[in-house]
């Protein structure tokens, strides 16, 4: 069999999923990193077997191809986790510019959802360049991840998406194409399992399951927040990726509202 394509984004809140993925990789697999919205492009032209994809990407992609989550390792993001925040001017007005250095990333789309419903905020998300403070000169608002801030405060982005929308954001599952695991020369319940030995084992070692975030104030009667990053594929993502998948249909970011199809079930 040739060597299994595997494509993963390069955004740092992932890397715990692919701590390891060259160390593993072998002459049986090839890593292709590239930024996240191409992952999805690759699995859907067939140029990779796995990738690991937001759930925009899978939506997008399952709709015309036959992919599969394999139920392993994922991301979701559960309360205040500091993954991402909206940070806005100051002195502020009317929100009508809103700037990213990734506009296209799942998590900052998300946090445009959230500004739109919970805000009224109807802003396009446009590309912007330099440093935050650099962005916030030009625009109202800036969409961030947490390796791109620095003392900035801002709304947290999965806690506003909770509060919004009632469940946690899924933000990242591994998918693969259901004909590499039928066409492997394996029963397929043995090449179920080798997908999810292999994915998990990208992954740091001893991730655990449930990774704790909490918020400290500078000012003391100030009410920490906190929440968590779950780090595995369970019943609960399953169902705020259905409850995502639905919002994104609603929000005409998908045509049609997508089956969520497991490998080694559907």
């Amino acid at each position: 069999m040739d060597a299994l394509r595997i494509a993963v984004p390069t955004s740092p809140l992932l890397q715990p999923l692919i701590e390891r993925i060259e160390a593993v990789a072998q002459e049986s697999v090839h890593v292709l990193r590239v930024p996240e919205l191409q992952c999805a492009k690759l699995l859907l032209a067939n140029r990779c077997d796995i990738a690991l994809l937001s759930p925009l990407g899978y939506g997008g992609g399952v709709i015309t191809a036959d992919f599969r989550v394999i139920p392993s390792t994922a991301c979701l993001l559960d309360g205040w986790t500091h993954a991402g925040s909206m940070i806005f001017g100051k002195n502020l007005g009317d929100v009508r510019r809103v700037l990213a250095l990734s506009p296209a990333d799942f998590l900052l789309r998300c946090g445009q959802i959230v500004l739109e419903e919970q805000y009224g905020i109807e802003a396009e998300l446009e590309q912007g360049h330099g440093s935050i403070d650099e962005m916030l000169a030009a625009a109202d608002a800036v969409l961030c991840h947490e390796h791109e801030m620095q003392d900035e405060q801002g709304l947290d982005i999965s806690e506003e998406w909770d509060m919004s929308f009632g469940f946690a954001l899924p933000l990242a599952q591994w998918v693969c194409r259901n004909e590499v695991a039928l066409d492997a020369g394996a029963e397929h319940d043995e090449r179920v399992q080798e997908f999810v030995d292999l994915t998990r084992s990208f992954a740091t070692e001893n991730l655990p399951d449930l990774d704790m975030r909490h918020e400290l104030h500078a000012v003391a009667d100030t009410e920490e927040r906190e929440g968590r990053i779950e780090w595995k594929w369970t019943e609960r993502y399953e169902q705020c990726m259905e409850s995502t998948l639905h919002l994104l249909y609603q929000r005409q970011l998908l045509p049609e509202i997508p089956a969520i199809k497991v490998l080694g079930r559907d």
